[in-house]
Formats: structure tokens, C-alpha cells, sequence
């Protein structure tokens, strides 16, 4: 994994914001020289930093009068407020002291983590608020300012700039959530995460993020998924297809689909029609949280069927009967193996 020492991230900071000394660009030239890979994450820095417009185009932007702002208003607001409706809670977001020390001595990591994303979006534009949505270990769904709704998966979060009232409705995802865009032609909706930008108007999709991929499945409209490495791809999504953005490999893959199987974690239906029992164990594995081992000699078989609301024990029962296998269980590995006819 690539990282930077705490001397780079000042310096990339100072540069971005337009404060950086001679001697400090001159040190930064000569760092990125030295490998690819130091260029990719400048370039990373450099995207996250460019997302959001400044409030006042006209006006150049001050760092240090930001950063007052920002512990000004931590100083005098301590508590976290809640806003509620019926389906949704927000949690404004505020630095803790511990946090603000840790900026202030240069040591944070800037934009790639999310407590520091959102102070990011903090100095960016001083005046907008932060809003912060978390599903805790069940899936949530939430409504954002602008009629948009969120699906969260469980452990996902999602921050935002109160209002959306900017010329790009940006928001930062950890995790997957499937996305119902409420349509502006004047103000596209983008998605950013560790590793790609996603962009639309109005549409929905669902975004699976993995260790080493993300996938964005369009159910409707269509969205453009583009790598944040520096030479990273990028791809337009249509609707009934797939990309996927593998990280090491830095290309997006696309294909079609035929089922709405990766919504299964919120619809509860899962669809089988002809497909072998290696890509029916993947999305079970996927949906569940679950793994499952079996034979290669099993892998080719077919299986055509349709489960609502099931568990996983009761959707590998009903397998295991149509192919006479057996199923064992150990917390949330299942065995699949032939049943001994003997």
C-alpha cells in the first residue's frame, strides 16, 4: 500500500492552497521525480481538492482564515445535534480537540479518510456544514437535502454538505450503498471515494466496494465511473450494465446483467436462470456475508430458481435437494460435499 510521510502531506497541502514557499515546491518536484507512485497520490490529493468550488470564485482563498473559522466553530458548539424524519437521522459533524490538535501539527492525512474529508469540505467552503450518515450493522436508508435516497449498507457512511446548494452535489462514500438520484441538469451528483469519482444527474445504482475493486451496477439512467489514479481509466455506465474499477490493475471492466441479484441485500429476491453454481456460490457469499467451500467438480453444475426472504441455510437446503449434496456448518462457513449414498 502506498503512503507519505507527514512532511509530504504539508507540503502537498500548502501547495494546493496556494501557500507553498519556492524551496517547498522545489522539494516537492524532486519527490514526485523519484517514483510513479508518489505522482499518483499528488494526483489523488489534487482530484479530492479540486472537487469542491469555492464559495466566492472572485475571492482567493485564505487557508489559515478557513481554519480559524472552522475551530471557532468547533469551540463554540461541543454537542451533536440531530435532525430526524421518518426515515432518516443526520448527525452534524464537528472536530473533537484531540482531532484539531492533530490537524493543526500537520500530522492528518488531509482528504482520503473520512473525519479529515470532512474537514476538508470544511476549509474548501467555510460555510457550509457537514452532515454525517452511518447504517451501524444493519442497512439504513436515508434522504439527503436535495430528494435523493441512499440505501447504506451496513457499516457504510456517507458525508455530505448540508444543503447540496453547490454547483456539484458532492457527497464521500465508505462502503456500498445503492443511490436514487433525484434528477438537476444543472448540478451533476458526485460520488467520491478512496479510489474513483462517480458522476451522474439523475439516476439509480448501487456501488459495491471491495479491497481491491469497486463496481457500480446502473438499474437506471446512466453514470460515469473514473479512476482517481493518475493513470487510471475511466467509463460510461449504461443502464442493465456493470463496471468495475480493479485497483491494482488500474481498468474498468464492463458487462451486462440479467438480474437485480446484487440488490438482493434490499429487495430479499434472488434470481437463478441457468447459472453455474461457481457464480450462484458468489453471490450468495455476497449477499449473505457468508462463505462457502466446494468441490471444482460441482462448480459447473446449473441451477435455475428463484428465493424471497429466505436464509442462507434454507437457499443452500433447497440446493443441496435438487443436486443431492450435503451442508455443513460452522458460524457463517457452510461445506458443500455428495451426500454418501452408502
Amino acid at each position: 500500500m502506498n503512503t507519505i510521510n507527514n512532511t509530504y502531506k504539508r507540503i502537498i497541502t500548502r501547495v494546493l492552497s496556494g501557500e507553498a514557499t519556492a524551496t517547498e515546491k522545489k522539494k516537492l518536484d524532486l519527490w514526485l521525480a523519484r517514483s510513479k507512485a508518489h505522482s499518483r497520490l499528488y494526483e489523488q490529493y489534487k482530484r479530492i481538492w479540486e472537487l469542491e468550488p469555492e464559495t466566492h470564485p472572485d475571492t482567493e482563498f485564505d487557508t489559515q482564515q478557513a481554519l480559524n473559522k472552522v475551530l471557532k466553530k468547533i469551540a463554540t458548539d461541543n454537542t451533536i445535534k440531530h435532525s430526524h424524519n421518518q426515515i432518516q437521522s443526520r448527525h452534524r459533524f464537528f472536530i473533537n480537540k484531540t482531532k484539531k490538535l492533530y490537524w493543526i501539527s500537520g500530522v492528518a492525512a488531509a482528504f482520503l479518510i473520512l473525519i479529515t474529508t470532512s474537514l476538508f469540505f470544511f476549509l474548501r467552503n467555510p460555510q457550509a456544514e457537514m452532515l454525517a450518515l452511518t447504517a451501524g450493522q444493519q442497512d439504513e436508508l436515508f434522504a439527503l437535502d436535495d430528494g435523493s435516497r441512499v440505501h447504506l449498507r451496513a457499516g457504510a457512511s456517507l458525508f455530505y454538505p448540508k444543503g447540496l446548494n453547490y454547483s456539484k452535489r458532492n457527497v464521500r462514500l465508505a462502503g456500498s450503498a445503492y443511490f436514487e438520484v433525484e434528477k438537476d441538469d444543472q448540478r451533476p451528483f458526485v460520488i467520491t471515494t478512496d479510489h474513483a469519482i462517480i458522476e451522474v444527474l439523475g439516476t439509480s445504482f448501487y456501488v459495491d466496494e471491495g479491497e481491491d475493486y469497486l463496481m457500480v451496477y446502473v438499474s437506471e439512467g446512466m453514470v460515469r465511473l473514473k479512476s482517481l489514479c493518475q493513470y487510471g481509466t475511466e467509463a460510461t455506465i449504461p443502464k442493465g450494465e456493470s463496471g468495475k474499477l480493479h485497483y491494482e490493475y488500474q481498468k474498468i471492466t464492463k458487462r451486462k446483467f440479467d438480474n437485480m441479484n446484487f440488490l438482493a441485500w434490499k429487495t430479499g429476491t434472488l434470481e437463478f436462470n441457468n447459472e453455474i453454481l461457481s457464480e450462484v456460490f458468489e453471490v450468495l457469499e455476497e449477499v449473505y456475508a457468508i462463505r462457502i467451500k466446494a468441490p471444482e467438480s460441482v462448480m459447473n453444475m446449473k441451477l435455475t430458481a428463484r428465493f424471497q426472504e429466505e436464509t442462507p441455510e434454507d437457499v443452500l437446503k433447497s440446493i443441496s435437494l435438487v443436486f443431492g449434496f450435503d451442508v455443513t456448518t460452522s458460524k457463517n462457513e457452510y461445506a458443500i460435499q455428495f451426500a454418501n449414498t452408502e
